[in-house]
């Protein structure tokens, strides 16, 4: 019994011991906290400054990200130090060593738990003299006069150091925040226009007016889109591609002409490309363009209407028209009708009755066009065009929100590039304009003395008509100047822009003479002329003009100079013509009808998908300005 009642001392003495370790393990990793916990959250700053130092160097994570980041290292750096701290294992008797160190209790602790669990044999009278010795000295120990909180002050301010630090970084201007706005915009640009491709195949599907092969051919442009478009890493430029290409593969989709209808427009285009004023016509015939050939129509009625055709004109156009009617026969008969009518108009000399006869061949063509364009197939395919080139759009603009406001400059300032050299030349050659509108009689400059003089001297056929129209496309396209125009119809040395407002320097002054098709002009100070005008800023520089000739058979042939003979000799290349109707060469091609074929060229190109779809709104607004 006596052994019994021992052992359950030595029992309850371990027990006891036991307790006073937890107390104090206890008191230990609470003061441990406060020394860890910073120590945590500046390995969750560290982190975050090495993910903001990586977000500058690549295209990675916005600040919000980076800050995001940053505070979830931060948080889980404090917990993983807490969590360290009081999960850390320590064993009761490596924690009685501990605090029999910390404390000077001289091993008594671990001591008196090794008897109790008889690691260390011992008398038994040894054994109770230290186990009672070992709790005696353990109930006077005051733990927190030994283990107070920790806080190191150069490690508080290292903290702090670094939070301002990324602070620093994320509050700063980060140069790779706007491509990963790009990036995040174009990800999201792509997702809806992978999903508008979806709605459009749904509707393509639903369509009762297409038949199944039609709809098939539609569904697999949409389909191969979707393969490109769901790429990874696809490029903004990339994206905008297959979408520009997806709807030209509309475009090409739609309803066209039959095998035989093409061959009679390709015959028919044939025959007119004969005739210089049915050329137009001729090519848009040749490209199976209906809609262009009856523009073109359109205008030769003008010409025909105001008599601005030589004889020699139309007797090529009688025999091209009449080819043209036979071609057309079968597949068109109303506008090979309507040919064959101006045709014998144009023998009779009836050019009232001819013009009429041409607009109604217009018109035939254009019904030919319209029924084209309102097939199933055609509205259906346009359509899907029309969408997938706004989604296009869409990518292209896409993260560039940042950058509007630079384009829109640089885009006001394109638009000066093309239209303001004609606003300076609204004021500067004004006189050579009203020339053009038949105010020739006001000699208040020397410039428009110059240019009337030009036209008097300019009376040469059928070459003085094809130079007022070179004169008047280079007002358009090359700006140079609304008095170019007469000046291309032979009016000796003419600059286009000085001779209306500052009475040609150096060229245009002079009472006519015999004219020259040769549009020429130098610079008003006679120097060379700099390739660069120093205006890189995109601000206006004042026209300089150069000597631009005008060979026959385009570049590189004979340059055509009338004063090289004598009038009448072989050498003249003049071809004389009749002016008893306009016996004063005055210029009777209107700049709208010269606008409006440029325009009709455009949309030719444009119908045909040659031109990007991003610059087709650009390009109509041009010519819709122009013709204001």
């Amino acid at each position: 019994m006596t052994d019994q009642a021992e052992s359950m001392n030595f029992a309850s003495v371990r027990q006891t011991l036991l307790r006073y370790v937890a107390r104090w393990d206890k008191r230990l990793r609470l003061t441990q906290t406060t020394l860890w916990l910073p120590r945590g959250i500046m390995l969750g700053i560290l982190i975050g400054i090495g993910v903001a130092v990586a977000a500058r160097v690549r295209p990675w994570l916005l600040p919000t990200q980076v800050l995001a980041v940053a505070g979830l290292a931060v948080l889980l750096g404090a917990l993983f130090a807490v969590v360290g701290v009081w999960l850390y294992p320590r064993t009761p008797l490596a924690a009685a060593r501990f605090f029999d160190r910390a404390f000077g209790l001289q091993e008594r602790t671990s001591t008196a738990l090794e008897l109790a669990e008889n690691a260390i044999r011992a008398p038994q009278m040894f054994s109770t003299l230290q186990t009672q010795d070992a709790l005696a000295q353990a109930a006077m120990v005051q733990a927190r006069q030994h283990l107070s909180f920790q806080w190191r002050r150069r490690e508080l301010f290292a903290m702090l150091g670094l939070a301002v630090l990324l602070g620093a970084l994320i509050l700063l201007g980060n140069p790779q925040a706007e491509i990963i706005a790009q990036q995040t915009a174009l990800q999201s640009a792509i997702e809806q226009q992978l999903e508008r491709v979806e709605e459009i195949k749904r509707e393509v599907q639903a369509n009762p007016a297409l038949s199944e092969a039609e709809k098939e051919a539609l569904t697999q442009i949409l389909q191969d889109l979707q393969e490109q478009l769901s790429q990874p890493n696809i490029t903004q430029p990339e994206a905008v591609a297959q979408l520009s290409q997806a709807a030209q593969q509309m475009n090409q989709a739609r309803q066209q002409l039959t095998p035989q209808e093409r061959a009679a427009m390709q015959a028919a285009g044939q025959a007119l490309s004969q005739s210089q004023p049915t050329q137009g016509a001729g090519q848009a015939m040749q490209n199976a363009n209906p809609g262009d050939a009856a523009n073109q129509l359109q205008n030769l009625a003008q010409r025909v209407e105001n008599n601005q055709l030589t004889q020699e004109q139309i007797e090529g156009m009688i025999q091209a028209l009449q080819q043209a009617a036979q071609a057309l026969q079968q597949t068109n008969p109303a506008a090979a009708q309507a040919l064959q009518q101006a045709a014998q108009a144009l023998q009779q000399g009836n050019m009232q009755q001819a013009a009429q006869a041409l607009q109604q061949a217009a018109q035939a063509l254009q019904n030919q066009q319209n029924q084209l364009a309102q097939s199933p197939l055609t509205q259906a395919a346009q359509q899907a065009a029309q969408q997938l080139a706004q989604g296009g759009n869409q990518v292209a603009q896409a993260g560039q929100q940042g950058q509007q406001g630079q384009q829109g400059q640089q885009g006001q300032q394109g638009q000066q590039g093309q239209q303001g050299q004609q606003g300076q030349q609204g004021q500067q050659g004004q006189q050579g304009q009203q020339g053009q509108q038949g105010q020739q009689g006001q000699q208040g400059q020397q410039g428009q003395q110059g240019q009337q003089g030009g036209q008097q001297g300019a009376q040469g056929g059928q070459q003085g008509a094809q130079g007022a129209q070179q004169g008047q496309q280079g007002a358009q396209g090359a700006g140079e100047g609304q008095g170019a125009q007469q000046g291309a119809q032979g009016g000796g040395q003419v600059p286009g822009q000085q001779a209306g407002a500052q009475g040609a320097e150096g060229a245009g002054q002079g009472s006519g003479g015999a004219g020259n098709d040769t549009v020429e002009g130098t610079a008003g100070s006679g120097q060379p002329i700099e390739a660069n005008n120093g205006r890189s800023d995109g601000t206006l520089a004042e026209n300089d003009f150069i000597y631009a000739p005008t060979f026959i058979g385009g570049e590189g042939g004979q340059e055509i100079n009338p004063r090289s003979g004598q009038p009448g000799s072989e050498s003249d290349p003049m071809q004389l013509g009749e002016f008893s109707e306009n016996p004063t060469g005055e210029s009777r091609v209107p700049i709208r009808e010269v606008v409006g074929r440029a325009a009709a060229e455009a949309d030719q190109a444009m119908e045909t998908d040659r031109v990007p779809g991003a610059l087709r709104g650009f390009i109509r607004q041009y010519f819709t300005d122009i013709q204001r």
